[in-house]
């Protein structure tokens, strides 16, 4: 018994899941010993610890020195830049510092116009004066409380300005007094890495024209330690949630600090529709931390990415000390420089501290980038394509992603994700047009094949499709389908090949809950029902976007390797112990009884187990078995044309393939009904059992056993008829014209 439930659960969860439910056993009775708590961020990542100064309140996940890349300025290429207006947003509150500020303005080589900010009239006076024989643009200067520092009146008292441009530089006249001159250098630091050059700023500007809402200096190095939460997480939250987006403490944290940068007025655009006034401010007191403005400043990217736009650091090799994370770049390079820089923000950075996480490993969520290959692709997600683990699903799987393949032809490209199982050399020999990668760094490859075990990231294309084949494969893929609607703001349907009503594998679990949360997501759900009798029962619970359904034809290889032979005394049964639906217990009871009962008739057949291979006592009390597991597709038909009598149960809606191919073959067949599935209604050569149990069994393979030693055996070969029902039949074609609309 116990080396049953090993079995079982190895070939449900693999070698690492179960090597790691015995480690756990053996954790468990240690007190002192618990890692299903354990927090481990991924190696180029790291957690800043609390202090009691520096960062007093959580924890902050961070990107490790050597792993927090930068590209390099300025850019080496043709960095020819769109003529178009841009919006200067400055808060001046030292006017002392306008001379230099309009110094490196004056490296911008697009019309700025320029809207400032100061406290008292008085200062606005001395900002005209500096700022009088400036001749690229317009100029307002605008008195505005001294709430909010350079954030509200960037935010509010310029909101509008936002409306005419479509990029912005945001700068102020920043001198830390708080630092005790240890960050003196800063400003500087900032100024020349926004405005340093004409081709710093043309630098800058190139980004933003390709899909990049903020470009912000690299953290100025003595600063970075101080890169954290602060006492802002609480109140970074709401903001955030006023977006409809949910920030955790486990998420990656990552801002311009100093709040200087170029962006997109379109990027932070979610901010804007927030319609916050200056009295959401404190009064200035000095303060430090944990304002509201110091919660917007650790926003802005978290909002570019919300508003669909990617973000970028950028500095120069003479101002920054880490020189090895500088990527010295060109405009050739950009799109494959930037996913070395840019960390989608939502992602998922931290393994473990989940339950879900040990219990339910298949239910994960991957990391995602988006990528800029703009060529459609349509995407398999199975759990492996190695041979000796594929069955019936996987393969019908295969057979409709092939489909769909070939009429789609060379305007998509194609990638097939593996999500559970190692592919195998074997396996490789297989797939000779695919590439094998495991974690993809050039995203244009036309075909290929992506093992997601170990390493769970994906390129998302804005054109992806995802054809799902299991719950867990569907609910990544609705995940994937989330994170591509704020990368690209579109929204896709997923293609879900329903092979069963899965959630009924599972009991009332959480595994049932996931696999029922995916057939709910009806609006976004494009079913292809794995059997007219799965369709008819899906189609009564679920209103799905839309619907097609696989009639049943039988297996092109076994249907041409049938042959006309004489039958013998044999019954072949469909025998899986490892999954519980196809009744395996009893089965094998079943025909035990059926022997107790005809002890002498019963000497004369012999029985054949088919489907995997399992321990022989499992079966040491049935008689003259013979167990072959998973059989060669020619063996297979020859033991379909030689048999008599065939029994596979499958209690769910999904007739599966075994008894309509017994059938086919001209077997006698048993097998069970479900809810509307009624397999007779196919072929008069198939008993469709209402009431399934051991003595049903046996009690009918003992009736087909006497008419056969009474009359004989005779039967019509090849005689399961389709079903008629009132929906789309799947046609590739039909399917693929409209997949883009």
């Amino acid at each position: 018994m116990i080396w049953q439930r090993v079995m079982t659960l190895i070939q449900e969860r693999g070698w690492k899941y179960f090597v790691y439910k015995v480690v756990m056993k053996f954790c468990r009775q240690i007190d002192s010993f618990d890692f299903t708590t354990a927090r481990k961020p991924l190696p180029e990542f790291v957690y800043m610890g609390v202090t009691p100064t520096n960062n007093p309140e959580i924890e902050t996940l961070r990107l490790r020195d050597s792993d927090d890349y930068a590209l390099e300025l300025p850019f080496k290429g043709n960095l020819h830049v769109k003529k178009s207006a841009i919006a200067a947003i400055i808060h001046i509150y030292y006017p002392e510092l306008s001379s230099e500020i309009l110094r490196y303005l004056r490296h911008i080589p697009l019309t700025t116009d320029l809207y400032i900010s100061t406290d008292t009239d008085a200062k606005k006076s001395e900002i005209l004066q500096q700022f009088s024989h400036y001749g690229n643009g317009s100029i307002v200067v605008k008195v505005v409380a001294n709430r909010g520092r350079d954030i509200a009146p960037m935010l509010v008292g310029f909101k509008d300005v936002f409306d005419t441009y479509d990029y912005f530089i945001h700068l102020h006249s920043k001198k830390s007094p708080h630092s005790d001159g240890g960050l003196l250098d800063w400003r500087q630091y900032l100024f020349e890495n926004l405005l340093g050059s004409e081709a710093i700023v043309r630098s800058h500007l190139y980004l933003l024209e390709h899909h990049v809402g903020v470009v912000f200096p690299q953290h100025f190095a003595p600063l970075r330690i101080n890169i954290n939460w602060g006492y802002d997480f609480t109140m970074l939250k709401q903001l955030l949630k006023r977006m409809g987006v949910a920030l955790n403490s486990e998420q990656l944290l990552e801002f311009p600090s100093g709040s200087m940068f170029w962006g997109r007025t379109d990027a932070i655009k979610p901010l804007l529709d927030l319609e916050l006034s200056y009295s959401d401010f404190p009064r200035e007191s000095g303060q430090i931390d944990g304002t509201l403005a110091h919660a917007i400043e650790r926003s802005f990217l978290y909002v570019c990415e919300i508003a669909h736009y990617k973000w970028a650091k950028v500095a120069r090799r003479e101002y920054y000390p880490l020189k090895k994370t500088l990527l010295p770049t060109s405009v050739e390079q950009i799109d494959t420089l930037l996913p070395r820089v840019y960390r989608p923000l939502f992602n998922r950075y931290v393994d473990g501290g989940g339950r879900l996480d040990s219990t339910l490993p298949e239910y994960s969520r991957y990391n995602t980038y988006p990528s800029s290959c703009s060529k459609p692709r349509l995407n398999l997600m199975v759990p492996t394509i190695n041979a000796k683990e594929i069955f019936g699903g996987i393969a019908t799987a295969l057979r409709v992603y092939n489909a769909l393949q070939t009429a789609l032809g060379h305007a998509c490209d194609y990638r097939i994700i593996v999500d559970i199982g190692k592919i195998s050399e074997e396996t490789k020999a297989n797939f000779p047009r695919y590439h094998f990668a495991t974690n993809v760094i050039d995203d244009t490859v036309a075909m290929q094949v992506v093992e997601t075990v170990e390493h769970k990231q994906l390129h998302i294309r804005k054109d992806d499709l995802f054809l799902a084949t299991a719950w867990w494969t569907a609910s990544s893929a609705l995940y994937l389908l989330e994170d591509q609607e704020r990368f690209f703001n579109v929204s896709h349907k997923l293609l879900y090949l329903i092979q069963d009503y899965e959630s009924h594998f599972n009991a009332w679990s959480a595994s049932w809950i996931f696999a029922e949360n995916t057939y709910k997501a009806s609006e976004r759900i494009i079913a292809i029902l794995n059997s007219e009798e799965l369709a008819l029962f899906m189609s009564r619970r679920y209103d799905f976007y839309d619907t097609y359904y696989l009639p049943y034809t039988i297996n092109a290889g076994i249907q041409k390797q049938l042959q006309s032979v004489t039958r013998k005394r044999q019954i072949l049964f469909y025998g899986r112990p490892t999954v519980a639906r196809n009744t395996f217990d009893i089965i094998v009871d079943a025909l035990a009884l059926w022997q107790k009962r005809n002890p002498i008739t019963s000497q004369s057949w012999q029985i054949v187990s088919l489907g995997e291979q399992y321990p022989d006592t499992y079966v040491s009390h049935v008689e003259h078995l013979h167990i072959m597991g998973k059989a060669p597709l020619h063996e297979y038909a020859t033991l379909l044309s030689e048999s008599m009598i065939g029994i596979s149960l499958m209690v769910s809606p999904h007739p599966s393939y075994p008894p309509l191919e017994m059938a086919y073959a001209g077997m006698k067949t048993i097998t069970n009904s479900y809810e509307g599935k009624d397999l007779s209604q196919r072929s008069d050569t198939i008993v469709s059992l209402d009431i399934l149990s051991v003595e049903a069994i046996a009690e009918t393979l003992e009736r087909l056993c006497d008419e056969i030693e009474t009359n004989g055996f005779s039967t019509t070969e090849h005689g399961v008829s389709a079903l008629d029902i009132d929906m789309k039949p799947f046609c590739a074609q039909q399917l693929s014209d409209s997949l883009w609309s």
